[in-house]
């Protein structure tokens, strides 16, 4: 009895302190932030983003239709077999029908070679063995497995094309978070400055030396800058949200998901890059992977042609089959016969209804399409470059223009306080420089914001970041 007790509390204590490890456990693994450089949310987009997962599946799915359609070139075996069991009366079993009766009402009639229904057996079998291979067919699998590899190239290619736009997007959305959560440090200085602007002014209320409508006016510019914090925090909560959709972080990694559940690493920091257009477009036309699915969609339909055209010639297949089959005229276990056939089977549509002449009329729109498409495809990334680099010259010009701008608004602001002290300056003059500020930092953090946006996006559209250039 003393033992049952002692291991029954052994299992106990065991139990209770696995789970207060596992709730300590949970405590700090769910206090300590996921943190992410840009480097490092670039690597988890690439390894668990949804798109980039189900563009790898694809590529798989490709592949598996490539040995789909290779295997109508190659030889078939199969192992064939049925079994049949017929009912006695058909057999002539107790069904009233018996030939020894009836052959002394047939004169000068010998029934002697007729078989005897007795011994039927009502189980047959048959077992063998086919082997198939396809001589000819116009040519159909021939294309057809051409086609397939075409299109496994082509959704190597919209894999790349995806890896361009998860990265872009996972660049976009983090300076996007750097830049809400800068703006929240501007807007939180902004109402520190406005509020010690108020409590100035009412200090000079209570020395008499300006009236009240000063106080009002600085009670309002606080009340009016907290929206703007507001606004603030609300989309640094947003855009967090949206760079963990992209890595893929779900309740799994981070139950109840706050601001602080996930931080990123870095800053806006500017650095000058020289740009040209011209090596942008040639990057562009040669790294490109959707103008390289647009080529291999022309390819796959001039494939698509030779297919269609495959119905106007005949089609040979050869064969050779052994096998066993069991005898219907006796229930003996081996009376069995076995062999083999062999031979060619062929068939030719001479007249279908225009039948082939419909599907290589359709397959031929089909390839004007594509390349329509191609050439469509090729215009709207010469679009997107040109567009990137004008985002980026208008960035960097706008980086250029906030320059010192911060420092002339502080010395501005510093100069109106100094006025209004010496008497010599309004209260409006002071909170205008405030405002302008405000005003500048915002300026400068969106352009740097900008220009970092303006790079990504030109890494993009000219397919900087394509991967291969080939398929592995």
């Amino acid at each position: 009895m003393s033992r049952y007790f002692f291991w029954n509390a052994f299992f106990l204590f065991f139990i209770f302190s696995q789970n207060a490890w596992t709730q300590d456990n949970k405590i700090v693994s769910s206090s300590q932030p996921m943190k992410f450089t840009l480097a490092e949310a670039v690597t988890r987009a690439l390894e668990k983003n949804p798109d980039l997962l189900k563009a790898k599946a694809e590529i798989q799915r490709l592949a598996g239709v490539t040995y789909e359609v290779r295997a109508a070139a190659l030889p078939h075996l199969t192992l064939e077999g049925s079994f049949t069991q017929t009912d006695e009366y058909l057999l002539g079993r107790n069904s009233g029908r018996n030939f020894s009766s009836r052959s002394s009402s047939l004169e000068g009639q010998d029934f002697s070679s007729q078989p005897n229904f007795d011994q039927f057996t009502d189980e047959q079998w048959q077992v063998g063995i086919r082997f198939s291979k396809l001589l000819y067919d116009g040519g159909e699998t021939r294309a057809r497995i051409e086609q397939a590899k075409l299109g496994e190239q082509a959704g190597f290619y919209q894999l790349q094309e995806a890896i361009l736009d998860v990265v872009f997007n996972v660049r976009q959305i983090f300076y996007t978070v750097l830049v809400n959560r800068a703006r929240i440090a501007v807007e939180e200085q902004n109402i520190h400055l406005l509020s010690a602007e108020l409590d100035r002014q009412k200090k000079f209320l209570e020395a008499g030396t300006v009236a009240r409508f000063n106080v009002l006016r600085a009670d309002v510019a606080v009340s009016n800058a907290k929206p703007q914090l507001i606004d603030a925090k609300n989309q640094y909560r947003i855009s967090l949200r949206q760079l963990a959709k992209l890595l893929a972080i779900d309740g799994a990694e981070s139950e109840d998901f706050h601001e602080d559940t996930l931080e990123v690493v870095g800053d806006l920091e500017v650095k000058p890059r020289k740009v040209e257009l011209r090596p942008l477009l040639m990057s562009a036309f040669n790294k490109r992977p959707a103008l390289q699915v647009a080529k291999l969609g022309v390819s796959s339909q001039l494939v698509a042609i030779r297919v269609a055209r495959s119905g106007y010639y005949p089609r040979l297949e050869a064969f050779a089959t052994y096998g066993y089959s069991h005898e219907n005229f006796t229930d003996e276990l081996y009376a069995n016969d076995g062999g083999y056939t062999a031979g060619v089977q062929g068939s030719w549509n001479i007249w279908d209804g225009l039948e082939t002449k419909g599907r290589v009329d359709q397959a031929r729109a089909q390839w004007r399409s594509s390349v329509v498409n191609k050439e469509d495809v090729a215009r709207g990334i010469d679009l997107e470059v040109r567009t990137a680099y004008s985002h980026f010259v208008e960035a960097a010009e706008l980086v250029e223009s906030q320059k010192g701008n911060v420092k002339l608004a502080d010395e501005a602001l510093r100069l109106a306080g100094s006025r209004f002290e010496a008497g010599a300056g309004t209260q409006l003059e002071t909170l205008d420089a405030q405002t302008e500020l405000n005003r500048a930092r915002l300026n400068e953090l969106q352009a740097r914001y900008r220009y970092q946006v303006a790079l990504a996006e030109i890494a993009r559209s000219a397919g900087g970041d394509a991967f291969f250039s080939r398929m592995p």
